[in-house]
């Protein structure tokens, strides 16, 4: 297939200083797939690539502040009672565990529902707690940040 090449815009500065030595930003996108994603980058061509991925400062801030983060998916086979009923039973168990709701959302067959310890007193130590559910699949995850 033929491919012109005035449709070919190349970025320069992206790559380092030298071909195959990873540079700064290289380094910092190595870090941050392992961290977000438990993703391993070479530093030649996937690391440089994603170097080179524009990524807005206020998202910079907000990765660079994450602690720790854990992430569980389950499959929902057979849905049982509403969601309402189900909110009020995740509000009961995260209360157990010191937590109270920040938010809850319930729109068409979707539930979001935020939670926050109740003696969260320092910005240094932040942790949250985020449990959405539709009609195929329940996500958990919990995360702690340091907000200063």
């Amino acid at each position: 297939m033929p491919f012109p090449s005035d449709k070919v815009e190349v970025v320069a500065g992206h790559a380092g200083p030298t071909y195959g030595v990873p540079h700064h930003a290289t380094i910092e996108a190595l870090r941050l797939a392992g961290r977000l994603e438990a993703l391993v980058l070479d530093p030649v061509y996937s690391a440089k690539g994603l170097a080179g991925t524009p990524i807005p400062p206020e998202a910079r801030t907000a990765i660079g502040s994450l602690k720790q983060a854990e992430c569980s998916v389950y499959e929902v086979h057979d849905r049982r009672g509403s969601l309402s009923s189900i909110l009020t039973e995740a509000d009961r168990a995260m209360e157990s565990r010191g937590c109270e709701r920040l938010v809850g959302v319930i729109q068409r067959n979707q539930l979001v529902a935020v939670y926050v310890p109740r003696d969260m007193d320092s910005t240094r130590d932040i942790k949250a707690s985020v449990l959405v559910l539709d009609r195929h699949q329940l996500v958990c995850v919990t995360a702690r940040a340091n907000a200063r």
